[in-house]
């Protein structure tokens, strides 16, 4: 029996294009951070809590941009490019009146800071935070403290992610795993396991 449901952020509660985020954040900036090599080797630790935004914008800061006024074109940015998915919302409020809802992302400090505001993280009972915990998906390691913390066998959860790799792990570990496409997808998924939405 079915008793929690973990997801995704990225690519599922929100609709991102990271493209477009930092296609924009270049353009207003007028920062080369394509070629940037220490900003991208510092941003791909911040999922896990090797580094803080802090520093890894601190690489492009120059005496025209400021560090402050860079991080706050990179919010501004990020949150005009990764929009809440309003259908996947409007689906937790329906599944929360039955089933545990949890958060499992490979997120960092300037994001969540972001969406906290916006308030994506509301309807979880609980959000399990890649760089709180320094550590990510697909480690099974993220996934096994998830599950020991809200004390359910695997067998009892539900886990959707829009990574496929992701899904693989969770199915391995004996979660009933979704790939998320769209939310009409979603739905059909969900049902399929007796799940009611």
């Amino acid at each position: 029996m079915i008793k929690a449901i973990i997801f995704d952020m990225g690519g599922v509660l929100l609709i991102q294009n990271h493209k477009e985020i930092f296609s924009k954040f270049a353009k207003i900036t007028k920062i080369e951070i394509w070629d940037n090599k220490a900003f991208w080797k510092l941003r791909s630790k911040l999922p896990t809590g090797r580094t803080t935004s802090s520093k890894a914008f601190s690489v492009l800061s120059t005496k025209e941009k400021s560090l402050k006024e860079i991080m706050k074109v990179y919010g501004i940015c990020y949150e005009k490019f990764s929009p809440k998915n309003k259908e996947v919302f409007s689906l937790l409020n329906n599944l929360k009146k039955r089933y545990r809802l949890y958060l499992l992302s490979n997120t960092n400090p300037l994001h969540y800071s972001i969406n906290k505001k916006r308030g994506v993280y509301k309807p979880f009972a609980k959000s399990f935070l890649s760089f709180k915990l320094r550590m990510k998906k697909p480690d099974k390691r993220f996934y096994r403290h998830a599950l020991k913390d809200i004390r359910l066998k695997p067998e009892e959860v539900v886990f959707i992610d829009d990574q496929k790799k992701n899904i693989i792990v969770a199915n391995e570990l004996g979660m009933k795993g979704i790939i998320f496409e769209d939310c009409n997808q979603l739905v059909r998924d969900l049902k399929k396991l007796g799940i009611k939405c």
